[in-house]
């Protein structure tokens, strides 16, 4: 569903916080252009009234590509290139529950996706999630995705509009507090875990069934809470995790271990403030065995950016049985 080069799209927004966003223009360009992508341009500009928001200009365009985006914005009148919007929204058909689960599944993948690994989540809220991505070399404005539902429609559109005006939209605004949090933290643990059913192309259903064929994917998926980030609260904070791999075997008592079967770092989506997913990730690994008999898995995550008490090994283990 992300992989939809469309979304909701802003460039250089809001030079400043405080009293001086009153005075700057934000221009939204009201774009659509795909399956499953609809705006409602009457809904926007109503609760844009409704905010008695200042200095606005709302252009209709069809147009997509960074030119065809630009001239667009050019066009208008009283529009200043700077500070566009342009925005589509791609609604699904999901519950509150799987909408959740659908986007922590994506989190946990993205870390792997060229396009999203770095995304900037600018709003997360139920029903609504908003992303922005970094400008390519040919963008004119970069790319942000907005998703939503019928049922949360409003509430995400009002949730995107108040960020966009109160947000520093040069990236650049730091949550002091966030450090102070993370000082305070206790040690990262885990979540919950679950295995996940390949055979679902979304890969949001769990597997039921522990009993795995020789040789197949066993796919395994935990959300660690307590993440310490560097540099939390500004832009380009990092996570580093690292994963090693016990598996014992149940019938003979013996132990291989994988040292560092993977590391895990990305950039955190930045947001200000902060709030209690800014300290959450999501790991995703995949392993396969070829002999039968009964195991356990023991997952061991490490947060190589806590210090002290704080890097304490977090194991997660579950047991698997490879059929004969």
């Amino acid at each position: 569903m992300a992989q939809q080069r469309a979304g909701l799209v802003l460039a250089g927004l809001l030079a400043s916080a405080g009293a001086a966003i009153a005075e700057e223009r934000i221009n939204f360009v009201l774009w659509n252009n795909g399956a499953g992508q609809s705006f409602d341009a009457n809904l926007w500009t109503g609760l844009i009234a409704q905010g008695l928001r200042d200095g606005i200009t709302v252009v209709a365009s069809a147009q997509t590509g960074p030119d065809r985006i630009k001239a667009a914005v050019q066009s208008a009148a009283g529009a200043e290139p700077e500070t566009v919007v342009v925005l589509t929204t791609i609604e699904l058909d999901l519950g509150e529950g799987d909408f959740t689960q659908a986007f922590a599944n994506f989190d946990a993948a993205r870390v792997d996706d060229p396009t999203f690994k770095d995304a900037m989540v600018i709003v997360d809220a139920p029903l609504c999630r908003a992303m922005q991505t970094p400008m390519a070399p040919n963008d004119y404005t970069p790319y942000t995705y907005i998703y939503t539902t019928p049922e949360g429609r409003e509430g995400c559109y009002s949730a995107v509009i108040d960020t966009l005006y109160e947000r520093d939209g040069s990236g650049s605004a730091v949550d002091e507090t966030a450090a102070v949090a993370q000082a305070a933290m206790p040690a990262m643990y885990s979540m919950g875990w679950r295995f996940i059913d390949l055979e679902d192309p979304d890969q949001s259903r769990n597997r039921e069934s522990r009993i795995f064929q020789p040789g197949e994917q066993i796919l395994f998926q935990t959300g660690m809470d307590y993440v310490r980030k560097k540099g939390a609260g500004a832009p380009g904070a990092t996570f580093e995790i690292r994963l090693d791999l016990e598996v014992t075997n149940k019938a003979t008592g013996d132990v291989a271990r994988i040292e560092n079967l993977r590391t895990f770092e990305g950039v955190v989506s930045h947001r200000v403030p902060v709030d209690a997913t800014y300290f959450r990730n999501w790991f995703r690994a995949g392993i396969d065995l070829k002999d039968p008999g009964e195991y356990t898995l023991s997952y061991i995550f490490t947060d190589l950016n806590a210090e002290g008490a704080a890097q304490v090994p977090v194991p997660v283990s579950v047991d698997v049985t490879i059929a004969e």
